[in-house]
């Protein structure tokens, strides 16, 4: 493994850390890191909710506002949030017990208070209570089983040249800047933004807050998956072992381990899905939101996805523009195509907005907005050109007409599971869902007739069938 650069590393300080003959899974700074970055979202998104529909959304919709809405804030305001992190850490720890206290008097309430499920099945049988407890309850021990990898230190090159490499640098320079010498750095870094908070929260360049951030990412992902799996039609039975499947696959656990950025963009793809199948329902209930307002939502989520990371163009802002068409067109049958034109037009805007913070501070560090694309139209003189040339062709999408191409994209399908794109791998599920489904029905004595449900269920499925594989062939 290389060694890091100068600017990046402190190597003994860093071995100090994970060396320490205390039990770091009870430290109580990197919780509290974790969970004041936690909280700082939730409040986050409680300012975004309220700006674009002047009410109290669900819990659901502000935590995706706040994954949304606390990068570019961390990016701009980093040297008074380093300036005062105690009083900041105390603020997060106090919004993050406003949907604690929440989600304890839901349940306090009583089972299913405040839950929507429009499920495929009722359980009913014996058989299907055994096999619905059974399996949230191993999909709970694999949650908790999950946060472990938090507590060691990463080994992947990546990881250590600028997803986590990022941090003491900012912590040295005292700024958010990309690091000398580090091609990768100059991009947009939404998910490492969470983990620099966490970092200075924490009070070390070296701790396990970012570890932590990455679980709680993977909680959040799990919060999202289970209203839209019943909002889908996926019978009750099955949902949480769907789910397991996914989290128990050895990719998923290795991007835990290795702290690596995709799940931002997990979380992303389905809170931008459940803001969509819910965003009809609760104007129907309420005519105080807005009916852009689940477009807006979607729009922001979609620029989201790619100010995390560029390859979430094909695999999450893909899908979403596609559901924003779905939004036009389940809007009425009265001028369908000027509805479509009008939501698509303002989630694009919303996306444009979330990655303007990003697309300036390219501009100032780097003279280019889209870096590192673009570098004919946006040249560097940091770069050599045939160093530059070089970085680019190993990093961009190959093209369709060259061998390489299809020979890369059998590999990654087949054989090279590292190289799936993680959302893919999660949709995949989709042919899964409708079997079950189909099954459901003709076991409740319906045939194969779909109820209204299923019907908005499988259009979703549709729509990512579409989407999926044109992400996989656009990033082959």
């Amino acid at each position: 493994m290389a060694a890091p650069s100068p600017n990046i590393a402190l190597p003994q300080e860093m071995m100090s850390v994970f060396s320490r003959e205390d039990t770091p899974i009870f430290s109580l700074y990197a919780w509290t890191g974790a969970g004041a970055v936690a909280g700082m979202a939730y409040l986050s998104g409680l300012v975004l909710t309220w700006f674009l529909c002047r009410r109290r959304c669900p819990d659901l919709h502000v935590w995706a506002g706040g994954v949304i809405l606390l990068p570019p804030l961390v990016l701009c305001f980093y040297p008074f949030i380093s300036g005062f992190p105690s009083i900041l850490r105390v603020i997060g720890l106090l919004g993050l017990s406003i949907p604690v206290f929440s989600f304890v008097k839901r349940l306090r309430s009583g089972p299913g208070t405040g839950v929507t499920r429009a499920s495929a099945t009722v359980i009913q049988a014996p058989l299907d209570r055994v096999l619905c407890l059974t399996g949230w309850g191993i999909l709970c021990f694999w949650l908790m089983a999950l946060v472990l990898p938090a507590f060691s230190p990463p080994t992947q090159y990546d990881v250590l040249e600028y997803h986590l490499g990022l941090i003491p640098h900012v912590f040295q320079v005292g700024q958010v800047e990309p690091v000398p010498g580090i091609f990768y750095t100059a991009q947009p870094m939404a998910t490492e933004m969470l983990y620099l908070a966490a970092s200075v929260f924490e009070g070390s360049p070296w701790g396990y807050a970012p570890g932590l951030v990455q679980w709680l990412l993977v909680i959040l992902a799990t919060m999202f998956y289970h209203p839209l799996a019943g909002r889908l039609g996926i019978p009750a039975a099955w949902c949480p072992w769907l789910w397991l499947v996914f989290l128990s696959h050895p990719l998923v656990f290795r991007f835990q381990l290795e702290c690596l950025t995709d799940w931002t963009g997990v979380v992303m793809l389905l809170a931008g899905l459940y803001v969509w199948k819910c965003g009809i329902q609760d104007h129907t209930r309420s005519g105080n939101i807005p009916r852009i307002f689940p477009a807006l939502m979607v729009g922001l989520l979609a620029g989201g996805s790619v100010t995390s990371k560029w390859t979430n163009m094909g695999t999450v802002f893909l899908p979403l523009m596609c559901v924003l068409v779905m939004m036009g067109l389940d809007s009425g049958a009265e001028r369908r195509f000027r509805k479509v034109c009008q939501v698509c037009l303002a989630g694009l805007v919303a996306s444009f907005i979330v990655w303007l913070p990003w697309g300036a501070w390219l501009m100032y560090h780097r003279g280019n907005p889209f870096s590192p694309f673009l570098s004919g139209v946006f040249p560097s003189s940091e770069w050599p050109v045939a160093r530059l040339h070089f970085l680019m062709e190993t990093h961009v999408p190959l093209k369709p007409l060259q061998t390489e191409y299809w020979s890369n994209l059998a590999n990654r399908l087949l054989f090279d599971l590292p190289g799936f794109p993680l959302i893919a791998f999660a949709l995949s599920c989709g042919g899964l869902i409708l079997v079950l489904a189909y099954l459901a029905r003709v076991r409740s004595g319906a045939g194969y007739s779909m109820d209204s449900s299923q019907r908005r269920g499988f259009r979703v499925l549709q729509l990512l069938v579409i989407s999926v594989p044109a992400g996989l062939l656009l990033w082959g």
